[in-house]
């Protein structure tokens, strides 16, 4: 068989050769996964099966030419049962090997699919997959369309990691905005801290807002893929105190101006809901990737 299939092995070089498969799609098109998503699978480890020895092993599957060239992998990005897929299209079978595989395993399973990806959904539908509908869009900027007017709320300082050394305020901080109401626990500032050792983390570019009395209330950050000049915008947050006073949308207009600067060309940013949708699409001429979520029971 020209290409084989195997289970992800953390002692060889898979992922940096995952890595280098987004860079090689992105550099044809936007492709499905960004780099720093694909690096966020790997270094964040949010939850406590992420920890668990085995866990990329268990919940990634790559596919190789007989010349070892990686051309798609599947994996799960948290151990649960949402699946994520990325082939190299010279290779249109593999998408239907991927999905097969899917369909191989126990109980509901969900995967997103571009709206615009025809085949795929078709194939998916085939294969007993429902179409549930919308789950999360991009909003995709070109330098040149790009609109920013002055952000800055008055009373406040924007400013990169670099030049702010409270890690445990802004672990708080991040932790308080994604889990409102939960305890932060030793096992999550122990991730926080893990996911700044990912090879394209940089402080300069991990931004936060500071209030009158120097506490982080807001921020972002920009992972960017050099090689095709794009940057994703990631884990935007405000303090629950602080929300409606127009900080996110100025974090999120420092970040681009200093991916702009570092010559970046392309901006993306993904949403899930109106409210995220109303404010990532607010930076002038965008394009947009809809991704429906499709079900097997």
């Amino acid at each position: 068989m020209w290409l084989k299939k195997r289970n992800f092995c953390e002692g060889e070089d898979d992922f940096k050769n995952m890595c280098a498969l987004v860079i090689k799609l992105n550099a044809q098109s936007i492709a499905d996964w960004s780099l720093g998503r694909i690096v966020d699978w790997r270094y964040g480890l949010w939850n406590e099966e992420k920890w668990q020895e085995g866990f990329f092993e268990r919940n990634a599957v790559l596919w190789e030419t007989y010349l070892d060239e990686l051309v798609g992998f599947c994996l799960s990005e948290n151990g649960d049962p949402e699946f994520h897929l990325l082939g190299d299209p010279r290779f249109p079978i593999i998408t239907a090997f991927m999905i097969d595989e899917l369909v191989k395993k126990d109980g509901k399973i969900q995967t997103l699919c571009p709206q615009n990806e025809e085949a795929k959904k078709a194939y998916l539908i085939k294969s007993g997959f429902c179409d549930a509908g919308p789950a999360e869009t991009t909003f995709v900027y070109q330098a040149k369309d790009i609109s920013l007017t002055s952000l800055k709320p008055e009373g406040y300082r924007i400013v990169g990691m670099d030049a702010y050394d409270d890690i445990e305020e802004h672990i708080r901080l991040k932790h308080h905005a994604f889990n409102e109401g939960k305890t932060l626990q030793n096992g999550q500032i122990a991730a926080y801290a893990y996911v700044k050792k990912s090879p394209i983390y940089d402080p300069t570019m991990d931004l936060v807002v500071l209030n009158e009395n120097g506490k982080p209330v807001a921020g972002c950050e920009g992972f960017i893929d050099y090689a095709n000049g794009i940057m994703e915008i990631e884990r935007v947050c405000t303090h629950k105190d602080y929300r409606g006073r127009g900080l996110s949308k100025a974090v999120i207009g420092e970040c681009i101006k200093r991916g702009l600067s570092r010559g970046v060309r392309t901006i993306q940013i993904t949403g899930w809901n109106d409210e995220t949708y109303h404010l990532y699409g607010s930076f002038g001429e965008h394009t947009t990737i809809v991704r429906h979520r499709f079900v097997r029971e």
